[in-house]
């Protein structure tokens, strides 16, 4: 009884290899885009907003649950996946702002 309990708990905590694409994925295009903003601005001095780059990252992981996954049928839409590739960046910019 108490390994069953063990083992559900370690799954509620250890996302699944689906989960941490989603995560690693988004987090990565975020950092990039933060990252390129930045130099943007050092290069010619105008400035891109964050906040660019976090839409950006919200509309394309909502594009792939809604229209990939769920209307073209190519994969299974999860309401976990959205908020594991926007997770980091939401983070960022609650932390930043």
């Amino acid at each position: 009884m108490i390994k069953k309990f063990i083992e559900k708990v370690v799954k509620w905590l250890i996302p699944k290899k689906d989960k941490l694409e989603h995560y690693y994925l988004w987090s990565v295009a975020f950092f990039s885009m933060v990252y390129l903003f930045d130099l943007i601005e050092n290069l010619t001095g105008f400035y891109i907003s964050d906040w660019y780059a976090f839409g950006i990252v919200i509309y394309t992981a909502l594009w792939k649950e809604l229209y990939h996954d769920w209307y073209c049928k190519k994969g299974t839409p999860e309401l976990k996946d959205f908020i594991a590739g926007i997770a980091i960046a939401s983070l960022y910019m609650i932390k930043t702002n």
